[in-house]
């Protein structure tokens, strides 16, 4: 196989700015490929700050969920980071080979209000913004997660494996 080649056909046959939003979200792994592969390419510089710009934002989201469950182990309560995060591994551990909105956080069920207090106490606001009482009375019964946002980041509280639509789930064998 060619793969330099290939990468060469591509890149002439694209515009790197105006790729729809799914192909984007390849980049950065595109990135960690092609800069073995083809070292010297004229997109490497551009990949490069594409990779450099995701590094830092999962950074990010990365400090600030690690604070959260230290709060949160601190305080006695189980967490299981969910998705993205708990993926960083199979990407060689590279925070930046993967594009990145949001962390998500499985809690017991039973301890979700507390959860949602120490979030609150350590800055974070509900989104959209009801109040802890709200939360607790009309959200948590409903639904199996709520978001939260501190400056920019966003944290989905999950409390629940799955959406509630599918059923109640046994999620003892996790914890």
């Amino acid at each position: 196989e060619n793969i330099p080649r290939r990468w060469e056909d591509w890149c002439k046959s694209i515009e790197i700015q105006v790729l729809e939003p799914g192909i984007y979200e390849l980049l950065p792994l595109v990135y960690m490929r092609i800069r073995k592969l083809v070292p010297s390419d004229p997109l490497i510089n551009t990949l490069r700050g594409i990779y450099k710009r995701n590094w830092t934002k999962n950074m990010l989201i990365f400090r600030q969920l690690e604070q959260v469950v230290e709060a949160f182990s601190d305080a006695n309560i189980d967490a299981l980071v969910l998705k993205g995060m708990s993926l960083v591994p199979y990407y060689e551990m590279e925070l930046g080979a993967r594009m990145m909105d949001d962390s998500d956080l499985l809690v017991p069920e039973s301890k979700v209000n507390q959860a949602a207090k120490i979030l609150v106490a350590m800055g974070w606001r509900t989104d959209p913004g009801v109040s802890l009482q709200t939360l607790s009375i009309q959200i948590i019964p409903l639904h199996h997660a709520w978001c939260f946002r501190q400056n920019n980041v966003r944290l989905d509280l999950h409390w629940q494996p799955v959406h509630r639509e599918y059923g109640d789930i046994d999620d003892g064998c996790l914890w």
